[in-house]
């Protein structure tokens, strides 16, 4: 069984992200935590995947999709 992560203060243990916090991540790069979640090297819980799809979409595209 895969672990889910559900909290914003778990930390990156791997990557060129690795030490931040997933709230850090979320701030700096949404697109990785989707990347990580899409690619199965991470896995989060929905909350956490809606808020990153949500900072992407303004990032990218200054509107929700």
């Amino acid at each position: 069984m895969t672990k889910v992560v559900t909290r914003k203060s778990h930390k990156f243990k791997f990557g060129k992200y690795k030490g931040w916090t997933v709230k850090e991540v979320l701030e700096e790069d949404s697109g990785y935590i989707l990347w990580c979640d899409q690619n199965s090297v991470v896995s989060f819980s929905e909350k956490i995947l809606d808020e990153a799809e949500e900072i992407y979409y303004q990032e990218e595209y200054g509107t929700l999709p």
